[in-house]
């Protein structure tokens, strides 16, 4: 694997709002690359996080300011989006209810614990239909994020969002939010053929709890793809009990729309998580994720077989510490790559949204 460039997708160096991280990076048919992330925020969790979009018109060299696409009450986290078209989009996002932040007394530093505080104090002051904004969502766009549509909620949510399929629908394997008797945080399969007004329940995702008798946790956050041949290959981050540092992805495999799926199954060799997977033109599948174990970093590797069987880790970027990764990939018009991600940038004491172009390894 050759590496061409890092690059920075947006940094902010003054104020406190300084905090970005949960990148996703799509292309439309036209080339246009656009980054989604949620930003203007100060710590990993605290009230004050915004989803942005960034756009490259010049495949990654140079990208715009970032727009804001959501900008709830509450803190709008896992800014997902996926295009089709050369002009249509989808961007996901989702918010946990205020007492659910309270229970983690909102982790912000130093002196913006008490504007934090604040801001609590206020929401419990709003109506009720104005406090009423957690949970997923969507909006969608036909004219490249210029305009949207009103925000919909959605059943689950996913740090990547969802994905187009060949048919036309939506669809959307994510964590449950809040949506009728449906367990919290299991994993389910929705699709929608409207533009998420309505979604149709697909299935209950089945999921590993526990891997050589070792039980597993933190189940959540994962991504899909459709392949060649039909089938749609699912992903899903968990982490080892016996070390909450361990993070794994387990698979599974749907060939009947997402309604039954197989025996799940851990990639036990990759240390890392969540997934993110792409498939590019020639048919080569990537899976990106981050390692928060030294040695910290992003990730790739490949499948030539529709994800039966996968190389060897190829790092993309190392990391100074922890708080990294989601990094999501995508082919540019010559053939290389670019993947998005966080971490920080040098000596910054935020994480920043970056960017690493690099050439496809010779299949051996």
């Amino acid at each position: 694997m050759k590496i061409l460039k890092h690059g920075i997708v947006g940094r902010t160096t003054e104020g406190w709002f300084r905090y970005q991280a949960w990148p996703t990076v799509t292309r439309d048919e036209k080339g246009t690359l656009y980054a989604v992330c949620s930003g203007h925020r100060r710590a990993h969790v605290c009230p004050f996080g915004k989803d942005l979009m960034y756009v490259s018109h010049d495949g990654g060299e140079s990208w715009s300011c970032p727009i804001i696409v959501a900008d709830s009450y509450l803190d709008d986290r896992d800014a997902g989006i996926c295009t089709w078209g050369e002009s249509n989009m989808m961007v996901t996002w989702f918010n946990h209810p205020e007492d659910v932040y309270a229970m983690t007394h909102w982790r912000c530093a130093d002196n913006t614990s008490p504007l934090a505080q604040g801001m609590r104090d206020y929401w419990k002051e709003l109506d009720p239909e104005t406090q009423y904004v957690y949970g997923a969502w969507c909006k969608f766009s036909h004219d490249n994020g210029k305009t949207w549509t009103e925000a919909r909620r959605s059943p689950v949510s996913a740090p990547h969002g969802a994905i187009h399929l060949k048919d036309g629908r939506i669809f959307y394997v994510g964590s449950a939010r809040y949506w009728g008797d449906l367990k919290q945080n299991s994993i389910q399969a929705f699709a929608t053929a409207d533009e998420g007004k309505s979604w149709e329940h697909l299935s209950e995702v089945p999921v590993l709890n526990e891997w050589k008798g070792i039980p597993l946790k933190g189940i959540c956050e994962p991504h899909c793809v459709e392949l060649p041949d039909g089938d749609i290959l699912v992903g899903i981050r968990c982490c080892r009990t016996d070390n909450k540092d361990y993070q794994h992805i387990t698979l599974t495999r749907s060939k009947d729309g997402g309604k039954t799926w197989s025996e799940p199954i851990l990639m036990d060799d990759v240390i890392g998580a969540p997934p993110h997977f792409y498939l590019r033109k020639d048919g080569v599948l990537v899976l990106s994720y981050g390692r928060r174990i030294a040695p910290f970093g992003q990730y790739v590797r490949f499948s030539y077989d529709n994800g039966y069987t996968w190389t060897e880790d190829h790092m993309i970027r190392s990391a100074p510490d922890w708080d990294l990764g989601y990094p999501t990939s995508v082919e540019l018009k010559d053939g290389s790559m670019l993947t998005a991600y966080y971490q920080k940038f040098e000596n910054d004491p935020y994480n920043s949204i970056l960017y690493t172009k690099w050439e496809m390894p010779e299949k051996k």
